[in-house]
């Protein structure tokens, strides 16, 4: 989410400290981003194989500052964006075998993880139909959620770059 800051007019170094406003507002993206972080966290927490969440930034670009928050976990993006309908058919092996039951571990538009997984008897079958995975959204809603704390944090870091003698 971009938010811009122009300040018009001069003798604005008087009232404002403009590498005061720039630290500030680092520090500002740099909390924000660790807090996105650690929401992606929630997510996986009780996953048998988590995926890791990297940040980078902030960085600052031409009159911008970045920060960014990621994975290269390809499971976790079909979890989060879901997958379509879809025929699972083994591979190096004459049958699949597999527990007949699932209890999902997240749930759509939930910062958080459950207890879940297999469960049942295992089955065999030469292929199986896949329904498809509804997508969780998890980045769309800690996006939501985190832009107020941004905005509300990019507030206090102009406000302690003024100047008061």
């Amino acid at each position: 989410m971009p938010i811009k800051i122009v300040i018009i007019g001069k003798g604005f170094e008087k009232l404002i400290d403009p590498k005061a406003v720039l630290r500030n507002l680092k520090g500002a993206v740099d909390h924000t981003a660790n807090i996105v972080r650690d929401d992606f966290g929630k997510t996986v927490r009780t996953w048998n194989t988590k995926p890791s969440f990297r940040k980078r930034g902030p960085i600052q670009k031409a009159n911008s500052l970045e920060a960014r928050v990621g994975t290269d976990s390809e499971i976790y993006l079909f979890v989060d964006s879901g997958t379509k309908a879809h025929l699972i058919r083994p591979r190096n092996v004459g049958l699949l075998r597999f527990q007949s039951g699932y209890t999902a571990k997240t749930r759509v538009r939930v910062v958080g993880s459950r207890g879940g997984g297999p469960r049942g008897p295992f089955v065999t079958a030469k292929s199986v139909r896949h329904p498809g995975t509804k997508a969780r959204k998890f980045a769309n809603e800690i996006a939501r959620r985190r832009t107020r704390n941004l905005r509300n944090l990019t507030r206090l870091a102009i406000n302690r770059s003024f100047r008061f003698k």
